[in-house]
This record gives structure tokens, C-alpha cells and sequence, in this order.
């Protein structure tokens, strides 16, 4: 007898959890990539025009990303270990 929360096997509240989830993580790291934006932004303006100026704010990105990459990689562990 057929619920209607199960399509081919697959629950699908769970996966709707999974997908709210997912949705949420995406939004977060949005708006912390604006807020890292605004932030180098404003830093940079604050330093005189010169190499090191350049320099900080490369590093700021790099660093950005790289927190943007950590929570990609989590995102995705989650995701398979739900998969599985």
C-alpha cells in the first residue's frame, strides 16, 4: 500500500530534509562571500596604493576561497554519506 511518501523505494521527506539543507549551506556561503567581499573591499581601501596593498588583498581571497572550499567539501561529505 502505497503512502505517497515513497517514490521507487526512496523516502521522500528525507530527501526533501536533504535538499533544505543543501539549499540553507548554499545561501550561508553566499552571504559569507559577500561579507568576505565587503570586507577585502573595505580593507583594501583603508591600505595605501602600493604592492603590499595587492599582496594583502590576494591573500584575503585566497583565504576566502578557501574557507568557501571547506564548506563545499563538507556539503558533499554529507551528501554522500546520505546517499549511501
Amino acid at each position: 500500500m502505497e503512502t505517497g511518501f515513497t517514490y521507487l523505494g526512496i523516502e521522500i521527506v528525507p530527501l526533501l530534509y536533504i535538499v533544505l539543507l543543501v539549499t540553507a549551506g548554499a545561501i550561508i556561503i553566499d552571504g559569507i562571500s559577500k561579507f568576505a567581499n565587503k570586507l577585502v573591499d573595505a580593507l583594501a581601501k583603508k591600505q595605501a596604493v602600493s604592492n603590499e596593498e595587492i599582496n594583502t588583498k590576494i591573500e584575503l581571497i585566497i583565504q576566502r576561497m578557501q574557507v568557501i572550499e571547506n564548506k563545499v567539501d563538507k556539503i558533499n561529505t554529507i551528501l554522500e554519506k546520505v546517499s549511501e
